[in-house]
């Protein structure tokens, strides 16, 4: 049985999560070295990796309800990547001219509140992704 666009369901749904691990084992072991670049302290850098911890630890009962709720797993997946994609871009704010009228410049305290949100932010959306991902796979299986 083949999709609309003519791939078999088996090779999306093993490109979706090729892809959506590759993210996660990328962000998971670089993170720490990509906030010593921004010059954050090692204090700052273990509560924002465990902040990111914490965070998907609650967002993912609500995410899933929400797959519950509208009955669209797949458009609440792709709204999770988009908008985890969009904190992830966000991290560059401080080195503009936004993040300079902001007063988010490198080596401040604000440099460590903007990464802390976007991190927030970020686990939010995308820590969930996984679970969604394991729900589509298992419809895509039984349809099979």
């Amino acid at each position: 049985m083949a999709t609309a666009d003519g791939m078999n369901p088996m090779t999306s749904v093993s490109l979706l999560y090729f892809f959506t691990f590759f993210a996660f084992a990328c962000q998971g072991r670089f993170l720490a070295i990509f906030y010593a670049e921004f010059g954050l302290r090692n204090d700052h850098i273990g509560i924002l990796l465990a902040t990111g911890s914490f965070v998907g630890l609650v967002s993912t009962p609500i995410w899933t309800r929400v797959c519950d709720h509208v009955r669209g797993k797949r458009t609440v997946l792709l709204t999770s990547i988009v908008a985890a994609s969009a904190a992830i871009i966000s991290y560059t704010v401080p080195w503009t001219s936004l993040g300079a009228a902001l007063g988010l410049l490198p080596q401040t305290t604000g440099l460590f509140a903007w990464m802390f949100v976007v991190r927030c932010v970020y686990s939010f959306f995308f820590t969930p992704v996984g679970s969604i991902l394991d729900a589509i796979a298992g419809e895509t299986m039984i349809g099979i």
